[in-house]
């Protein structure tokens, strides 16, 4: 191989290796975005009882409460997003944004600290909260319509013998 073919190939290669993939860009998908008001709410009592079935009895009471607080039916949901992040705010709470890559230490009104992290796909928003005692993953996906949003919250903690689901649906408010 010659001294010019080996220039135009060495600075190739380089380029090649050091290019980095183009970043997500939520414009371009029909990710949910908005203002949603809660419009159906789950039994959450009862989910909350099929959940701390098996906790031994004197935890059992400490547990319901817990979930309880840390679960409420939030009657707004505000949804943003760009290129590298999202904007998650329930009723007038402080927003969290999330990078898309990585994630970002929150802390609750209560003082809690929490790892949360996002993803996000052409037609729902994934966002995961985690704490030193279990983790909460709420998944937003827009109706085909447009016209409502469903989320559905799963919450896990090894103090639990079941997972507690449960979905909420939001109108948009126009």
């Amino acid at each position: 191989m010659n001294m010019f073919a080996t220039l135009l190939i060495v600075p190739a290669l380089l380029t090649a290796e050091t290019a980095k993939p183009a970043p997500i860009v939520l414009q371009t998908f029909k990710a949910p975005t908005g203002t949603f008001t809660l419009s159906q709410t789950p039994d959450l009592p009862s989910g909350i009882e099929q959940a701390t079935e098996g906790v031994p009895f004197l935890m059992r009471g400490y547990a319901e409460k817990r979930l309880a607080d840390v679960n409420p039916a939030y009657r707004r949901v505000v949804l943003s997003h760009d290129a590298s992040s999202v904007s998650i705010q329930f009723d007038g709470r402080k927003p969290v944004r999330v990078p898309l890559q990585g994630g970002t230490a929150w802390t609750r009104e209560d003082g809690e600290t929490f790892w949360v992290n996002a993803s996000a796909s052409p037609s729902q928003i994934m966002q995961t909260y985690k704490a030193k005692d279990g983790e909460r993953t709420n998944e937003f996906t827009l109706s085909p319509s447009g016209d409502s949003l469903l989320l559905k919250v799963s919450v896990r903690s090894p103090k639990l013998t079941k997972v507690l689901h449960y979905s909420l649906v939001y109108s948009v408010l126009k």
